[in-house]
C-alpha cells in the first residue's frame, strides 16, 4: 500500500479535523549551462547518496542543459567513485548499509527493472549483504517505476535537455512536489524555476536535500499536506476562533 492510499484511508476513517502528513517525494535538481558544474556535481553526489539515499528529499532526478551533459555527468562520476562504501561504524565511510534487507531487495529491483526497459548503467547496481554501491543512471524510461515514484535509497537518475522549460516539465511530470533544487546563475531562470516548478520548496544554487525546523517544510501534490517546523507545525494544527465585542 502506497502512503497516499495509507494516507487517504486515515482521513477517511478519521472524518473532518486537520491533519500532517508527509507522504513521500521524489525530488529534481536541474543544473543548467551557466552554473558551476564542478560545485553542482559535487552537490549532487553528496545528496543523492548521503544516508544511503534514505532521505525524502534526497535527489533523484537531475536534469542537465544538454551541452554541459557530459562534463557535469563525468564530474559527478568521479565524485561518486570516490565515496567511501562498507562499515558505518567506521568514521571513513560515506554510505553504508539500507535499513533492512527487504528496502535493499527493493531498490535492487527498481534498478533492474530500468536496465531492462532500457536504461544506461553508468555505476554501481552491486550489492554486498544490505549494501548497495552508489548507482547512477540514465536513459531511464518513463515508463519505469523508478523514474516516477520514490526510489528512497541510494540512486540518482541523470537526463539531458535542451531547454530550460523542458527541465520543468520533466520535472513536474510525477504524483510528488516536495521539493527541488536549481543551479543557475540567471536570476530570470531562478525566478522562472521558482514561479512554475510544483514544489513545497525551490532551492537555488542548491540540491533539494536541505532542510532547517525554521523552514515551512511541507510539499504539493501527493508529497502530504501541511507543513512541519516549529511554528508552522504549530499553526497547521491551531484553530482560530474569533471574538468581537460591539459597544
Amino acid at each position: 500500500m502506497s502512503k497516499a492510499v495509507a494516507a487517504q484511508k486515515l482521513v477517511n476513517a478519521a472524518g473532518v479535523k486537520k491533519y500532517g502528513m508527509e507522504l513521500g517525494s521524489n525530488s529534481p535538481v536541474i543544473v543548467w549551462g551557466d552554473a558551476d558544474m564542478d560545485f553542482a556535481a559535487e552537490s549532487v553526489c553528496d545528496a543523492a547518496f548521503e544516508s544511503q539515499g534514505q532521505n525524502c528529499i534526497h535527489a533523484q532526478r537531475v536534469f542537465v542543459q544538454k551541452d554541459s551533459y557530459e562534463y557535469f555527468k563525468n564530474r559527478l562520476l568521479s565524485f561518486t567513485e570516490k565515496l567511501v562504501v562498507g562499515n558505518p561504524l567506521e568514521e571513513r565511510t560515506d554510505v553504508g548499509p539500507m535499513i533492512s534487507k527487504g528496502a535493499a531487495d527493493r531498490v535492487m529491483k527498481l534498478i533492474g527493472d530500468a536496465i531492462e526497459k532500457g536504461a544506461n548503467l553508468l555505476s554501481g547496481f552491486e550489492r554486498t549483504n544490505n549494501i548497495i554501491k552508489p548507482t547512477v543512471l540514465e536513459n531511464v524510461s518513463p515508463d519505469s517505476e523508478i523514474w516516477s515514484q520514490e526510489i528512497f535509497g541510494p540512486v540518482v537518475i541523470l537526463q539531458p535537455v535542451d531547454s530550460f522549460v523542458e527541465a520543468i516539465r520533466l520535472a513536474n511530470g510525477v504524483e510528488y512536489g516536495l521539493q527541488a533544487g536549481v543551479f543557475t546563475n540567471d536570476l530570470n531562470l531562478a525566478m522562472m524555476a521558482v514561479e512554475n516548478l510544483e514544489f513545497g520548496a525551490v532551492l537555488i544554487n542548491d540540491t533539494s536535500d536541505f532542510r532547517i525546523d525554521s523552514m515551512p517544510f511541507g510539499g504539493f501534490k501527493k508529497s502530504g499536506i501541511g507543513r512541519e517546523g516549529i511554528r508552522f507545525s504549530m499553526e497547521e494544527m491551531t484553530e482560530i476562533k474569533l471574538a468581537i465585542f460591539r459597544r
